[in-house]
């Protein structure tokens, strides 16, 4: 009897945890039933929220601060950080949106011209022989070339190549952030040609030229890649990569990134990859000549003239391997046009539009002053730069 009690003591409390193992089972699918939900919604929401906010129109804005200008209309503004870098013949300055001064720095140039690469800027005056170099923090270094300056460029770690020209003989010098010099070049007009453009590499370590050569009436570009690191050294002139356009005129060579650059041509365009010895990747060629370009580190576009009589403008961005993003006819008569964060602004002295990156028109907004200049803040915040005044708004 004895044994049969216990038998059924043990059934039963064997059935007893049968039954709260099911019901623990039951009670963590519902918990992670309930988990999935949630966390399924937030990415849903996430997701809708971004493709709201990144294809939204605006057609008005709030005004966050209106601000009279002091200096004369001959200061140019650039975007920098996030704040206003503004320069002339007199100076340059950083100022915040509030154009409170940051830092700034006095000096005497017929011809200023500046470069920006991430945190570090260099203005230097052409055909002359002084150069600054910046960080968002002021001055880090100075130079005094020995001969008048061509081009001028800075890398994503401030170091600077000054190309210079004097008697028939081009000069390429490349300085530290402070000014020291790390290397030195020169060579025969002649051999080289007449400099067009310079742009150096993320990294600093790479410089693209392209020289124009006239010979026997004939027109010709060469497109050469220096290396001022250990790879350079080992070569003549720190020369690692050349090559040859014939009829050709390449106004414009920008590097990206560390080790995409990209070449403009008259009715072409090309990239180059690699981190020591950069070679072609993709090259297309256009119909029709080019009017602008513009590019940051993700992508790169350009404008030229179509057929149309409504929308005589054609604007085709491509991603950094020469894959389309998108191609869009518009009729907008522009003076400037640049992308910043995924965002391509066209501007003119009477209005201004803003394009996403489907080719999508999400701002088109005229105004009475004249407009110079409009600086990114973020998605919404924008700063204009009016002849007269300078206003910080939000898009709405």
């Amino acid at each position: 009897m004895a044994s049969a009690r216990e038998y059924f003591r043990m059934k039963q409390s064997s059935l007893r945890e049968e039954e709260y193992s099911s019901q623990l089972r039951s009670h963590r699918r519902k918990r992670f039933f309930r988990v999935f939900c949630i966390i399924l919604a937030v990415i849903l929401a996430a997701m809708g929220y971004y493709i709201y906010s990144n294809n939204r129109t605006y057609d008005n804005y709030e005004m966050i601060s209106d601000t009279k200008r002091e200096d004369d209309d001959s200061t140019i503004y650039l975007e920098y950080l996030g704040n206003m870098l503004k320069y002339n013949m007199d100076g340059i300055a950083c100022v915040d949106k509030d154009n409170t001064l940051i830092w700034n720095q006095s000096y005497e140039m017929k011809d200023p011209m500046v470069d920006i690469y991430n945190e570090y800027v260099s203005v230097c005056d052409n055909g002359g022989n002084k150069v600054y170099i910046f960080n968002k923090e002021g001055v880090l270094g100075e130079v005094d070339t020995k001969f008048p300056i061509k081009k001028m460029c800075v890398s994503g770690k401030g170091t600077v190549a000054v190309l210079m020209q004097e008697e028939e003989i081009n000069y390429i010098d490349y300085y530290n952030k402070n000014g020291k010099l790390i290397a030195e070049n020169k060579a025969p007009v002649e051999k080289t040609g007449f400099p067009l453009d310079i742009s150096l590499s993320q990294d600093g370590y790479k410089l693209a030229v392209s020289y124009m050569i006239i010979e026997n009436a004939s027109i010709q570009t060469k497109l050469a890649f220096y290396n001022f690191d250990s790879v350079g050294e080992n070569e003549i002139d720190h020369l690692v990569a050349a090559a040859n356009y014939e009829n050709e005129i390449i106004p414009k060579v920008k590097f990206l990134t560390e080790d995409t650059a990209v070449v403009f041509g008259t009715d072409f365009w090309e990239i180059y990859q690699g981190t020591q010895k950069p070679k072609s990747i993709h090259k297309e060629t256009l119909s029709e000549e080019i009017k602008s370009v513009f590019y940051d580190d993700k992508c790169f576009g350009l404008i030229y003239k179509n057929n149309g009589k409504d929308n005589p403008y054609e604007m085709k961005v491509y991603n950094l391997k020469g894959k389309p993003v998108f191609e869009k006819s518009f009729g907008f008569e522009y003076d400037n046009v640049f992308v910043k964060d995924s965002y391509i602004y066209m501007q003119n002295s009477a209005g201004c539009q803003i394009y996403n990156m489907k080719g999508k028109l999400i701002y088109d907004a005229g105004y009475e002053d004249e407009l110079q200049s409009i600086i990114p803040v973020n998605k919404r915040k924008k700063i204009l730069v009016f002849s007269n005044r300078v206003l910080y708004m939000r898009l709405k």
